[in-house]
């Protein structure tokens, strides 16, 4: 069985690079996000932000493998548009309910409306609101798994929260009744495996763009009238954040096959690979990148630090490196008795 990528699959590829550097690369990317909602509804023209809208709801009807592709560029290109939060996450939040609103959402989100999946199940009515996403935007609409169902909260209050990472703000919401946290159905358990990886791939692209930009450094600064990358000691860094970049991208597109062409279980273990995989190496090779750029790396005006600053906040989102551990250990337990209990 090959596992590569097919014609169409390059192609989506390629215009996605493209179109992140012209939009986000260079000084854009130095000098920090600006007005998200142009590049957004460029990308729905381009049929991005809708790659997994069915195609009967004037979606782009694409997989989780195109999704996955599509993060990883727009991350590899810094962007600062909310592709993993709304057009994976909030969008397979409406696809898990077959329900009137959750039709006319996805109907809405076709033609570019941003829904943000609602993370913190239990919503306050007093003081402390639930948290919002982990990628927050005014004027997106959040959406809850209520039950077995998913519902869009439209007429909830929302309001911007600190948030550590410039490019990736967090939110908060308020909503006049209780809602009950998910029963975790099949349907729902699919949206989780499809944020654990669409999280993976964004992180893969973050920690692809700090291994480039440390390789080009390392190339370019030269010490004792060399190039710091004839040094032993930076090659061993640069060769362990490949090893990293590339093992991630593995494990990553690989989760995504499966996500739709395995059973449930096995597609939940290894979307929880590799998120935790990729959540660990990313921030170590955003690390590692800024240890190769030396003192220009912790300065405010490179973008080094924003890519470290944005893994550790995907690393967590949805559960962290531990919180998979334990998914993959929880199920290893349930395939165990599964397997006693069949004799």
């Amino acid at each position: 069985m090959s596992f590569e990528l097919s014609d169409e699959e390059r192609s989506l590829q390629q215009l996605v690079a493209q179109f992140a550097a012209d939009e986000f690369g260079g000084q854009r990317a130095q000098s920090g996000p600006t007005e998200w909602k142009a590049q957004w509804d460029h990308m729905t023209d381009l049929g991005l932000t809708t790659i997994l809208v069915p195609e009967a709801h004037g979606g782009s009807g694409g997989t989780l493998v195109d999704a996955c592709l599509i993060a990883e560029e727009l991350a590899r290109a810094d962007a600062w548009v909310p592709f993993a939060g709304g057009a994976v996450l909030g969008v397979m939040a409406l696809r898990s309910s077959d329900s009137a609103a959750a039709l006319r959402a996805l109907a809405e989100a076709a033609g570019g409306a941003l829904f943000s999946l609602v993370t913190d199940s239990q919503l306050q009515l007093s003081d402390s609101p639930g948290e919002v996403g982990f990628d927050w935007r005014e004027g997106a609409i959040p959406v809850a798994l209520t039950g077995t169902d998913a519902r869009p909260l439209e007429s909830a209050g929302t309001t911007a929260d600190g948030s550590s990472d410039p490019f990736h703000p967090l939110g908060r919401l308020r909503h006049a009744e209780p809602l009950p946290p998910p029963f975790w159905t099949q349907a729902q358990r699919q949206v989780r495996v499809a944020g654990w990886v669409a999280l993976s791939a964004w992180l893969n692209g973050l920690a692809g763009a700090a291994l480039r930009d440390a390789v080009d450094f390392a190339k370019q600064r030269h010490q004792f009238g060399v190039p710091i990358g004839s040094f032993q000691a930076v090659q061993h860094l640069c060769a362990d954040m490949l090893v990293d970049v590339e093992s991630s991208r593995s494990v990553t597109l690989g989760a995504a096959w499966f996500a739709a062409n395995a059973d449930l279980v096995r597609a939940e273990r290894l979307a929880a690979a590799a998120k935790a995989w990729s959540s660990s190496a990313a921030v170590r090779v955003c690390e590692t990148s800024i240890q190769v750029h030396g003192g220009i790396g912790i300065t405010w005006e490179h973008i080094a630090h924003r890519r470290l600053r944005t893994a550790l906040q995907f690393s967590r989102a949805l559960g962290g490196a531990t919180d998979m551990h334990a998914v993959l250990a929880d199920q290893g337990e349930e395939i165990v008795v599964k397997a006693h209990g069949s004799h």
